[in-house]
């Protein structure tokens, strides 16, 4: 799966964001959504929302030169 697809769909898009968003508020559930930085803490946070808003633009921090 590519980074930040934490629905597991096989495309990173807004319904990946909302997924870590509604985990990281404990409105929902998102098992995948513990995704920075690039392996999981336990926990989604702060950090994982921004990873998937970065994923969502293309950005993937996993990736090394």
């Amino acid at each position: 799966f590519a980074f930040g697809d934490v629905d597991r769909n096989g495309v990173v898009d807004v319904d990946d964001v909302l997924c870590t968003i509604h985990a990281f508020i404990g409105t929902g559930s998102c098992p995948f959504g513990d995704i920075h930085p690039c392996t999981p803490d336990g926990m989604v946070d702060v950090d994982d929302l921004f990873a998937a808003l970065n994923a969502f633009a293309d950005f993937d921090p996993c990736c090394g030169p």
